[in-house]
């Protein structure tokens, strides 16, 4: 595949979807087949294909019929969380959770279509007090709990598609220190978030929604990888709302962020006015195409091997010993009761080790083995 014309064609297609033109036709140096696979890896599969039906050429019956059976998933999916949405939101109402609904759960909403943007679970904010409330009123309309009080997030699903996050802050604290976020709003969102007159639902304002999203991204971007979806959010967002530029600046100048930021919006601005792109950003462009919607196993281990070392030579043991005793300033992050009794470390690693590290073992394993590739590589 030659990723970085697909991923160009593909960014070109949702853009002028977006934008009620009529996009180009696919250049020769690419397969439809190219392009399909691509958009399922960054998750806009339904939005492609409907910029691909105002093509004169059209891929071929076997393809097409794949690819829109993967559409008409993608919908039906959507509605129903959309469904789950409200139906969550009303049970917190009725039990006087306060919850601030995120990423996904509003992005929808500003798109020309609910159906062109597709999201894999539900984000939705709450006071870490009430996790335990929330669990019983999850438990209640049919979820089962997949994790609890292990991170910043607890995970619940339910059959066949539904996976809901309630987080309990935006960012772990070591990303927060990593990225060195230092706004207020986005350490203590429920203090700055306004009330939407229905009771117990909050909502940020929309300037502190957009720093979000470029903190959010630019977690996932230097962690682990940031698709295509991500940065047409930014796009569909600037295009629906007004932001106060200078308040926004400001704010992320006091973090690690104004610098990712620009290089986002620019990036935006030369893919929807077919701009040449910077040395810079061509690079970053193809760490976008190449990492999909949620980045890579190898940019992820990257970026282990990133923290698990820093002088002298690399060897298979020391990354083994930091993926299975993570230091004290990762552990506190998910394991909160780090704070107050550290001495706990050591139960901390057994735990983790017994109910995440032995389920995940075929995974851990897959991982050790890009070790030594990954190592030559760098």
């Amino acid at each position: 595949m030659n990723e970085k014309e697909t991923g160009r064609y593909i960014v070109h297609l949702l853009l002028s979807l977006l934008k009620r033109q009529k996009p180009d036709e696919k250049p020769d140096q690419i397969s439809f087949a190219d392009v399909y696979e691509m958009a399922v890896k960054h998750n806009v599969c339904s939005m492609t294909l409907s910029a691909v039906d105002q093509l004169d050429n059209k891929p071929d019956q076997e393809l097409y019929n794949q690819w829109n059976m993967k559409r008409l998933a993608a919908v039906a999916q959507g509605i129903v969380q959309m469904n789950e949405r409200d139906s969550i939101l009303r049970a917190f109402e009725q039990n006087h959770i306060s919850s601030i609904p995120l990423k996904g759960c509003l992005m929808k909403d500003m798109y020309p279509k609910q159906e062109y943007r597709e999201m894999s679970d539900l984000d939705i904010l709450i006071h870490e007090g009430d996790q335990k409330k929330v669990r019983d009123i999850m438990e209640s309309l049919g979820y089962t709990t997949e994790s609890f009080m292990e991170a910043k997030d607890d995970s619940y699903r339910k059959p066949p598609f539904m996976h809901v996050e309630m987080h309990n802050r935006l960012f772990e604290n070591v990303t927060a220190e990593r990225l060195s976020i230092h706004i207020d709003p986005l350490l203590h969102p429920f203090d700055y978030a306004k009330n939407t007159g229905t009771g117990c639902r909050y909502e940020l304002s929309w300037n502190d929604f957009y720093i979000y999203m470029i903190a959010h991204n630019a977690k996932h971007y230097l962690f682990a990888g940031c698709g295509i979806r991500q940065f047409i959010d930014l796009w569909i967002f600037r295009k629906t709302h007004e932001i106060d530029v200078n308040y926004v600046n400001s704010m992320l100048s006091m973090s690690n962020l104004k610098e990712f930021a620009d290089q986002s919006a620019q990036l935006i601005d030369a893919w929807a006015n077919n701009l040449t792109l910077s040395a810079e950003l061509e690079e970053m462009e193809e760490i976008i195409f190449s990492a999909g919607s949620y980045g890579t196993d190898e940019s992820r281990i990257r970026n282990h091997m990133r923290r698990a070392f820093s002088k002298g030579n690399k060897t298979r043991i020391q990354y083994l010993r930091y993926r299975i005793f993570p230091p004290y300033s990762l552990m506190k992050a998910a394991y909160p009761v780090l704070e107050k009794l550290p001495v706990l470390l050591p139960f901390c690693w057994i735990y983790r080790f017994v109910f995440k590290g032995i389920p995940d073992i075929l995974k851990f394993l897959k991982e050790f083995t890009q070790f030594e590739k990954i190592n030559t590589d760098e």
